[in-house]
C-alpha cells in the first residue's frame, strides 16, 4: 500500500510539472523553479521507494537464512513429500532435524558390540569413498534452500533400533 501511495504521489507531482505549460514568457522562470522543486520531490520519493524495497528484500533474505533446514522442509509440503518418496524407494527413514538431513537405515540383523567395531570400519571405508558426493549434496541443498550450514547425517541401526554406526558430513 505504501508503494501505491508513492506511485500516486509521483504521478501527481509529474502532472504538476505540466500544469504550468501554456503560460506567458514572464512566468517561465516561475515554471522552471516549480519544475525543479517537483523534480527534486520526485527524485526523493523514488530514492525512498528504492530504499524501502531494498530493506524489504534484505529482511526477506535474513528471514530465509534464519530458517533451519527442518523449518524449510516443514514449510513446503512438496519438499516433505519428495523426501518421503525417496525414503520409501530406498527403504530407509529420511528426515530433517535442525540443519541436518538425516538418513537412517535399519539393518536386518541384531548387532553385538563386537560386531559394531568391525562394521564401523566397513562403513568408514565405504562412506569415505562417497564423501565428495555428500559434500556436493550439501552445497546443492544450501544453494536450493538458502539455508547455510546444512549437514548430512548417516545412521545405521540394528534390527532392535540400537545405533550401530553414525557419521556426519
Amino acid at each position: 500500500m505504501k508503494n501505491f501511495a508513492r506511485i500516486l504521489l509521483v504521478t501527481t507531482m509529474t502532472a504538476m510539472l505540466f500544469a504550468g505549460c501554456g503560460k506567458t514568457d514572464s512566468a517561465s522562470s516561475d515554471v522552471a523553479t516549480d519544475t525543479t522543486a517537483v523534480t527534486d520531490q520526485i527524485e526523493e520519493a523514488v530514492e525512498d521507494t528504492v530504499e524501502e524495497e531494498a530493506e524489504a528484500a534484505e529482511a526477506a533474505v535474513e528471514e530465509a537464512s534464519a530458517m533451519t533446514f527442518e523449518e524449510y522442509v516443514n514449510s513446503d509440503a512438496s519438499v516433505k513429500a519428495q523426501l518421503d518418496e525417496v525414503a520409501d524407494q530406498m527403504s530407509m527413514n529420511i528426515s530433517a532435524e535442525g540443519n541436518s538431513l538425516v538418513y537412517e537405515y535399519t539393518l536386518d540383523m541384531e548387532v553385538s558390540d563386537d560386531q559394531k567395531d568391525a562394521l564401523a570400519e566397513q562403513f568408514d571405508s565405504a562412506l569415505a569413498e562417497q564423501a565428495s558426493t555428500f559434500e556436493d549434496m550439501k552445497s546443492q541443498l544450501e544453494a536450493e534452500t538458502g539455508v547455510s550450514g546444512i549437514s548430512i547425517v548417516i545412521n545405521y541401526l540394528d534390527s532392535n533400533g540400537s545405533l550401530v554406526y553414525s557419521t556426519t558430513f
